[in-house]
């Protein structure tokens, strides 16, 4: 039987000595002999004796022994053949599957490990940026009355001054407050944030206008970001809400008390004041159901002016709003000409088309479309130039804001990322 290994056993490493052993007697006695003959050629005129004779014939006899002993030996021995196995391949499978399945698990930890950990570096990386312009602004906590949008970020000449303009839907307009006076401020800026040196105003360009957020400091303005929390303790009810519970609470203690909460736990429950957002998302008209908006700017994100306007906010309102309000007409002005003059050329088209067939009905419908389309868009042209006009003719006073909330409360944390919300993109 043919063994399946390669390695011998004690017995058959002793058969082998031996028959090594037996080849080399062998050898050796042929020598002998064919040393015998050789002599006894040699010496041609002298007889053998009878003993040497017998020696001679003792040795062959001998010999032929060993031969046919050695032939036998080789005859009867075991011959070891390495068999190789054979797999096939679904064994081959399921003896891999075990390892298969604990790399896979390996890859599928270390691949959400590295998700989470993006996702992490990602709302940092974004908690140090400014929100985009054009930008509606995010809730911190309660129930949005309106929608809120930053519309454009002005930095003065010596980077110490940053004023925003926010921008009030008509819902906004009619469930908060129109008086910067009636709101309630707080910065959240990170650790080490030089937050003694700034000074925060929020005011409103006209009682129907878009609010001002000012923030200024002794120094140029680090090239971090920081958010301000707008809070309107106006009290502002609609009809629906005079039906129901108005029982809102505004007070500073209150309001730091929730912001303070949900910044430590990163949570929208705020488990240790008294008014719980779980209460006031499922009911609107629930205590601490308040809007708490929040807008999130970096002075290097800002567009960058070519004054200092100190405490002129005339000139300040002309930066952030007039200029931008003037190119925004120019541009809907140059955009609606353009879209004049494609309609005159559609239709002369047309024209040139009844002129050669005047029963066409396809061009007689498309040219009263188009003589439509060229009053409205003549009227648009008409009105928006008649708005710049007057828009780069205007002048305010000197306090054109009003009255305006000048106190804020602060907060320095770790936990910026909590703001990485940019909102709606509008």
């Amino acid at each position: 039987m043919f063994g399946s290994g390669n390695r011998l056993t004690k017995a058959e490493k002793r058969k082998l000595k031996e028959s090594k052993k037996k080849a080399k007697q062998l050898e050796k006695a042929k020598k002998q002999a064919a040393k015998q003959q050789n002599n006894a050629s040699k010496d041609t005129g002298h007889k053998l004796s009878w003993k040497e004779r017998r020696r001679v014939k003792k040795a062959e006899k001998k010999q032929k022994k060993i031969e046919k002993k050695n032939k036998k030996g080789k005859k009867n021995e075991v011959v070891r053949v390495a068999e190789k196995e054979h797999v096939f391949p679904d064994v081959r499978l399921f003896r891999y599957m075990p390892i298969l399945f604990m790399i896979s698990c390996l890859l599928m930890a270390g691949g959400f490990s590295y998700m989470g950990w993006e996702n992490h570096e990602y709302k940092v990386a974004q908690g140090r940026l400014a929100m985009p312009n054009n930008t509606q602004l995010p809730l911190f906590k309660g129930q949005p009355k309106g929608v809120l949008t930053l519309k454009s970020v002005a930095l003065s000449k010596d980077g110490k001054q940053m004023a925003a303009s926010i921008g009030y839907d008509d819902d906004a307009h009619t469930q908060m407050s129109s008086f910067g006076k009636k709101y309630k401020l707080w910065v959240v800026a990170p650790n080490g944030y030089p937050i003694q040196d700034l000074k925060v105003k929020y005011g409103f360009f006209g009682t129907d206008g878009n609010a001002v957020l000012q923030v200024n400091s002794k120094h140029k303005l680090p090239n971090e970001a920081i958010v301000v929390i707008i809070v309107d303790a106006g009290h502002m009810v609609t009809q629906e809400d005079l039906e129901g519970s108005t029982d809102t609470d505004t007070s500073d203690d209150s309001i730091d008390q929730s912001i303070t909460a949900q910044l430590a736990t990163g949570s929208t429950t705020d488990s240790e004041s008294g008014n719980t957002a779980a209460n006031s998302s499922s009911n609107p008209n629930a205590k601490g159901a308040i809007p708490m908006y929040y807008v999130r700017l970096n002075p290097y994100s800002a567009k960058h002016t070519d004054v200092n306007w100190g405490d002129n906010e005339r000139l300040m309102v002309d930066h952030l709003f007039v200029k931008h309000n003037l190119n925004h007409i120019q541009h809907q002005i140059n955009s609606n000409k353009t879209k004049l003059k494609e309609a005159k050329s559609t239709r002369a088209e047309y024209n040139h088309r009844l002129k050669i067939n005047p029963q066409d009905k396809t061009a007689s419908e498309g040219k009263a479309g188009m003589d439509d389309e060229i009053k409205s868009l003549n009227d648009s042209i008409t009105s928006q130039e008649a708005n710049y006009k007057r828009l780069s003719k205007a002048r305010f006073s000197k306090h054109v804001l009003g009255q305006q909330q000048t106190k804020f409360h602060y907060i320095l944390t770790q936990n910026m990322q909590y703001f990485a919300n940019n909102g709606t993109k509008q």
